[in-house]
C-alpha cells in the first residue's frame, strides 16, 4: 500500500490551519501542520521532505511566496499551493506557484491539490 502524499501546511492562523489540516486529513493527506514559515524552514532543514506545501501568504516576517522560494532551495520543484485572502497578488509575487483564493471549499482545495501534485515535474 503506499504512503499518503505528505503536505506541509503552514498558516499563522489557528482556526484556519486547523479547518484546513481537518480537509486535508479527510482527503487522505498526511499532514505536517506549523504556525509560521520558520517553523516550516526548522523542520526542512532537519529533514522533513513533504510532497507538497500549503501555505498562507500573508503571515509575519515572511510571505507564502517568500517561504515557498526558500523551502525550494532544498527542494527543488516542490509543488506549492498559496492560500490567499488577498485577490491582487502580482505574477512575481506568485511566480511559479498556485494560488487558491480564501474562502475556499474543500473541493477546491482537493481540485487543486490533485491538479498540483498530477503536473508534480520532480
Amino acid at each position: 500500500m503506499p504512503r499518503p502524499t505528505h503536505i506541509l501546511l503552514v498558516d499563522d492562523e489557528t482556526l484556519v490551519r486547523d479547518t484546513t489540516s481537518l480537509q486535508l486529513q479527510d482527503l487522505g493527506y498526511q499532514v505536517t501542520e506549523v504556525n509560521c514559515a520558520a517553523a516550516a524552514v526548522k523542520l526542512i532543514d532537519e529533514g522533513l521532505r513533504p510532497d507538497a506545501l500549503v501555505t498562507d501568504h500573508i503571515m509575519e516576517n515572511k510571505t507564502g511566496a517568500q517561504l515557498a522560494q526558500e523551502l525550494r532551495q532544498w527542494i527543488p520543484g516542490l509543488p506549492v499551493l498559496i492560500i490567499t485572502g488577498y485577490a491582487n497578488l502580482t505574477p512575481t509575487q506568485i511566480s511559479s506557484f498556485e494560488v487558491l483564493a480564501k474562502p475556499f471549499r474543500r473541493r477546491d482545495l482537493a481540485d487543486r491539490l490533485m491538479q498540483l501534485l498530477a503536473t508534480d515535474s520532480r
